[in-house]
């Protein structure tokens, strides 16, 4: 949690919580509200805009609670991605071109000032192609989290900090977080069909193993063969492959798998 509060004071978060806040801010501050908005009432939030705050509330309470997410950072992010959503909405109808520029503030906060990495411990195994395989063979008992990515792919890069985030949370001796980097081991992408292409949409690529076998990935595909895109945010790993349920499942077997492991080294 402590190191949560440190990368709060990183720009990204700083920038993101004046961008969630900043309609409310201009709008609800004496003097300067008269500057910035008109009409009758200022310096006052009007019955849609009550109603649109309420509502967003409302969702970003239900979706955090949905996904069952641990840490402050998680609920962070989801809260930035509404509250911004909610703003160019309110600075939109308010005045476009007010919109047009928080829109741009917003994307260049985006793109020069993104999350930082996590100091929170990672707890991620990188396999080789091999050595996957042999874990999945001889390791039964463990269930696999892992992760296909390529070093040069800008997805893989974004998606690393989640997936370190993740394996911090969720790690147990039972429930490995591995990755494997398709590029020095393309064996690996050809088994698990991911496509390596500069115009591939598969990278990354997540997948859960549980007894040796594939249970879930993503992205995945339809009944006719197509591939259906996958947003790697936190949230939505944590909802595609059940992690809070599957932690628990192996949380609970722990015991068990710790006196199998025991009378192996004997």
């Amino acid at each position: 949690m402590w190191s949560d509060w440190r990368v709060m004071v990183s720009a990204h978060h700083v920038l993101n919580v004046l961008l969630a806040c900043s309609f409310l801010v201009f709008k609800l501050t004496p003097v300067v509200c008269e500057y910035v908005f008109h009409g009758p009432e200022p310096c006052e939030l009007s019955d849609n805009e009550s109603k649109l705050l309420f509502f967003v509330a409302v969702v970003i309470w239900a979706k955090t609670k949905k996904t069952g997410q641990r840490g402050l950072l998680p609920y962070l992010s989801t809260t930035y991605t509404y509250m911004k959503l909610l703003n160019l909405v309110l600075w939109f109808y308010s005045d476009p071109v007010k919109g047009i520029i928080y829109l741009v503030l917003a994307t260049m906060a985006y793109v020069w000032f993104p999350e930082p990495v996590s100091s929170a411990p990672e707890k991620v195994t990188y396999f080789s192609y091999q050595e996957l395989e042999e874990q999945l063979t001889t390791q039964r008992n463990t269930t696999f989290f892992v992760c296909f990515f390529a070093t040069w792919f800008p997805s893989s890069v974004n998606f690393a900090n989640v997936f370190s985030r993740l394996s911090g949370s969720y790690a147990l001796d039972n429930l490995v977080f591995g990755k494997v980097d398709v590029t020095r081991h393309p064996d690996a992408a050809q088994k698990y069909r991911i496509s390596t292409s500069s115009f591939s949409r598969q990278l990354p690529t997540v997948v859960l193993f549980d007894g040796g076998q594939e249970v879930t990935r993503r992205p995945g595909f339809d009944e006719k063969g197509r591939l259906v895109p996958f947003t790697f945010t936190q949230d939505n790993v944590v909802a595609a492959f059940d992690l809070n349920n599957v932690y628990q499942k192996c949380k609970d077997e722990l015991p068990r798998f710790r006196k199998i492991e025991a009378k192996k080294t004997k």
